[in-house]
């Protein structure tokens, strides 16, 4: 069994990934090298078949690994340039991006539902040449903006047929033609591997880009594995234990977990059938962490009955009948992050015996604060250790209310010369984000972007209310307006939550309606104002009208990121003849004109939705 390896650090005891002390600067491939020296039959990756689950073992990945990255040299890619990955979870998706860092090069993984044009607008000036991908429909998008990216080969893994061009490639033949190269020239390869250091950068993780273009961070090997270790800490994870691979594999956090932590600690890790199938995989697959939003935890201990939920002795006695219940009968802990998270339901999982942890970050430093036991539940917690870094990692807050970061390990920067890190003089790492630090634990109170004045000269932070109102089971998403003209009042335009609106009016029947039927039901209204209504209790600041989005935000749209964050700026402008008619003509059926689509690829469409005030 391996074991973690514990170092000195400017800050708390903290552990590398690490048999011992010879092994403190090993990188990603480097792990998967020891990891099927030393676990060579034990299972590193499982796929959903039929009757269960398929084991990839470590002897596997590394075999698969050693192959690609020597048909990449057979083809001609020497180079250190980032390579793309593009698909579905699996295990071919992080063993490409094992393969192209085995070279010395850059994985750049990429949403799957990224299109040509995004990808032509987003990807221009990285050089990649290489790109891999899970499908042929994604194969046909990288074909469609190949020469405008400068894409010379495109590697499709998985069983479906490969589109016919000469750019293509079957993942087999890569595969092939790198044991043909591996036969008589395994030593290049094996000094690549050495050759790699921990500052290497390893992979480019894209930023959410709720403002803009996203940009790519670069992420090193010392970076990646630095904040993998936060995770394992609060995790509470070792060797072999059980993870689930559900989320975007291009998203940070399975970046950090997924592929990292799975190379270093090691984990064992099942990959998820389809987002439709994750929480029936989370309990066939045994796994033991569940990184899930405030709202899914939220949702989860509502299945609970109320009657239950005041009895804290009984909840402690029947803890495994209702983690099973909950399908959380094997985790171990849990990560909340995106927003605070209510002191019950704290306190609920901790009697049933799972531990939630509130995390912040962002892209260019990964989890840096994370809170400990039931102390401070208001908060994101105290800075974590940070076992690869010199300094340990420090927070405060400037004169102006923003949250800055020192120390730890930080990104390498943004690829390219267009962007740089926001340094201040004496060089703390702006964050963007305000929030308070009483010298022991942080909290976040918003963007610093989104916090304005009231036409009456009140601060306004919009995200606690939209936090509060976002508690309630109705409600997938609140974007709130600071005021109209002179009009001071708080406007609020919602996405309902379709299923639970429809099980709640319709006792699951679909009722006759759509989401744009539902969305100017008087019956839908009633119940969105009583629910604003009663998240206005908690807060300083009140809701005063409203209106229902006529139809669902999505990242297809442009509304939302690839990663789901709001795209606040986009959503206002779009929705302005609404704002209007919400403080104009409250408790008002209307129609207005609203651009569908991403930007330069949508139409105009005529929308209906009501409009109302709350007394």
């Amino acid at each position: 069994m391996l074991t973690t390896h514990t170092v000195g650090s400017a800050g708390p005891a903290a552990t590398r990934f690490s048999v011992d002390a010879s092994m403190d600067s090993a990188t990603i491939p480097q792990f998967i090298r020891r990891n099927a020296t030393h676990l060579g039959d034990a299972t590193a990756f499982r796929t959903p078949e039929l009757d269960g689950w398929r084991p990839w073992t470590w002897s596997e990945v590394e075999r698969v690994m050693l192959e690609t990255a020597a048909g990449l040299l057979d083809l001609g890619h020497t180079d250190r340039l980032p390579a793309f990955v593009i698909g579905p979870n699996s295990p071919e998706y992080f063993i490409c991006e094992y393969a192209i860092q085995a070279l010395g090069g850059i994985a750049f993984p990429l949403f799957e539902t990224m299109t040509a044009g995004e990808m032509t607008t987003t990807l221009t000036g990285y050089g990649a040449k290489v790109a891999f991908s899970g499908s042929a429909a994604l194969t046909r998008e990288l074909l469609d903006a190949a020469e405008e990216l400068g894409i010379e080969t495109i590697v499709q893994w998985g069983s479906q047929a490969a589109p016919e061009d000469d750019k293509v490639l079957a993942f087999t033949e890569l595969r092939s033609r790198g044991r043909q190269y591996l036969s008589h020239a395994s030593a290049e390869l094996e000094r690549r591997i050495d050759a790699t250091t921990l500052d290497d950068v390893a992979c480019i993780i894209l930023t959410s880009g709720t403002t803009g273009t996203p940009k790519g961070v670069m992420g090193t090997h010392r970076y990646m594995l630095d904040i993998a270790a936060r995770y394992a800490l609060l995790y509470g994870a070792q060797p072999c234990d059980s993870y689930l691979s559900s989320l975007p594999a291009a998203f940070s956090v399975e970046q950090y977990c997924g592929m990292a932590l799975t190379a270093a600690l090691p984990l064992n890790v099942a990959f998820a059938r389809s987002p439709a199938s994750i929480d029936e995989d989370f309990v066939s697959a045994a796994a033991q962490f569940r990184f899930l939003g405030p709202r899914q935890w939220e949702a989860l201990r509502a299945k609970i009955s109320t009657d239950l939920l005041e009895r804290p002795d009984e909840l402690q006695g029947r803890s495994d009948e209702i983690r099973l219940e909950l399908g959380l009968h094997n985790a171990k802990s849990g990560i909340s992050a995106g927003g605070s998270l209510s002191s019950e339901v704290f306190e609920f999982f901790r009697l049933i015996g799972v531990g939630i942890r509130s995390v912040y970050g962002f892209s260019e430093t990964g989890i840096i604060t994370g809170t400990e036991g039931g102390a401070d539940l208001d908060s994101v917690g105290a800075p974590l250790p940070s076992p690869y870094g010199d300094e340990p990692i420090e927070v405060r807050v400037d004169d102006t209310g923003e949250i800055l970061i020192r120390g730890g390990v930080r990104c390498a920067g943004y690829w390219g010369t267009t962007h740089q890190l926001s340094l201040t003089s004496d060089g703390w790492l702006r964050s963007g984000d305000a929030g308070t630090w009483d010298g022991r634990v942080l909290r976040v109170v918003d963007r610093v972007g989104n916090i304005k004045f009231l036409p009456n000269g009140t601060l306004f932070a919009p995200q606690p209310l939209e936090i509060s109102a976002c508690r309630s089971p109705f409600i997938s998403n609140v974007l709130l307006v600071p005021g109209h003209g002179d009009d001071s009042r708080i406007g609020a335009l919602v996405e309902i939550n379709e299923l639970s609106v429809r099980d709640h009016l319709f006792d699951g029947e679909n009722g006759g309606f759509d989401y744009a039927e539902l969305a100017t039901d008087p019956r839908v209204m009633a119940l969105v104002r009583k629910e604003l209504a009663a998240s206005n209790c908690d807060q300083p600041l009140d809701i005063s009208v409203f209106a229902v989005l006529p139809k669902h935000l999505s990242a297809e749209h442009g509304e939302l990121t690839r990663s789901m964050k709001l795209r606040r700026t986009t959503v206002l402008e779009r929705y302005q003849s609404l704002i209007d008619a919400m403080y104009d003509s409250p408790d008002t059926l209307v129609s207005f004109d609203v651009y569908v689509g991403r930007d330069g690829e949508g139409t105009v469409q005529t929308l209906r939705s009501r409009v109302a005030a709350i007394d």
